[in-house]
């Protein structure tokens, strides 16, 4: 079952196609302000269609009429709100990005109805990189993730807008070291300690005792 209210250390979460002996290392999605901005974008985005269509009322001379369109413009408020809001949760809830034992993985939400998956397994990763693009991503201390593929360009994995992208790349690295170097590939990082944002040295090692991973 794919729950999307996920946390560390991610014993009630599983994702679809996850092998049994498949362990999370790590789950995230976008920065929690993309979410403000989409809901923003829609907000300012059906407004100015209001204002568009009470332009055209305003414009038409008869009463009745004008009184007949505003009041189904109204009725369009009431239902199109509500979508924009489920719309934009829905989608951002459902965008995910996971680090296991065996593979990095997005999940995509493109509408309520639509997705698509995107897989990279450990030994097709060639190397990973960070990046910030531009003012919007420094002022929010976000930035892209992206791995390339020993298949070329059409297997190159890339997660925008999340945070901790810097500690990630350097994280995949290690696990990638990790994996290169052990015989037995199948169980290569089942010791491996999961990634967890803002948590170092002694005190990372506190917390994974106290959650008993």
């Amino acid at each position: 079952m794919f729950i999307y209210d996920f946390h560390f250390p991610y014993k009630n979460f599983r994702f679809p196609g996850q092998y049994t002996e498949e362990k999370i290392l790590y789950v995230t999605r976008q920065a929690p302000i993309f979410y403000k901005l989409k809901i923003l974008a829609g907000i300012l985005g059906f407004l100015l269609f209001d204002a568009i269509i009470l332009f055209i009322i305003n414009s038409v001379e008869i009463v009745s009429l004008n009184t007949i369109f505003t009041i189904l413009l109204l009725l369009l408020n009431l239902i199109a709100l509500p979508l924009i809001f489920y719309w934009v949760k829905n989608t951002f809830n459902k965008t995910l990005f996971i680090i296991t034992t065996k593979r990095l993985i997005q999940f995509v939400q493109t509408s309520p109805f639509t997705h698509f998956q995107l897989s990279l397994s450990l030994p097709q990763i060639v190397d990973t990189a960070a990046s910030r693009h531009n003012y919007f991503q420094s002022l929010f201390k976000i930035g892209n993730f992206f791995a390339r593929s020993g298949a070329g360009a059409e297997g190159d994995f890339l997660v925008q807008n999340i945070e901790t992208h810097e500690d990630l790349h350097n994280y995949v690295n290690k696990m990638l070291s990790k994996y290169s170097q052990s015989k037995n590939k199948d169980k290569a990082l089942d010791n491996f300690r999961p990634f967890i944002p803002k948590l170092k040295g002694k005190s990372r090692e506190e917390f994974l005792k106290n959650k008993k991973y």
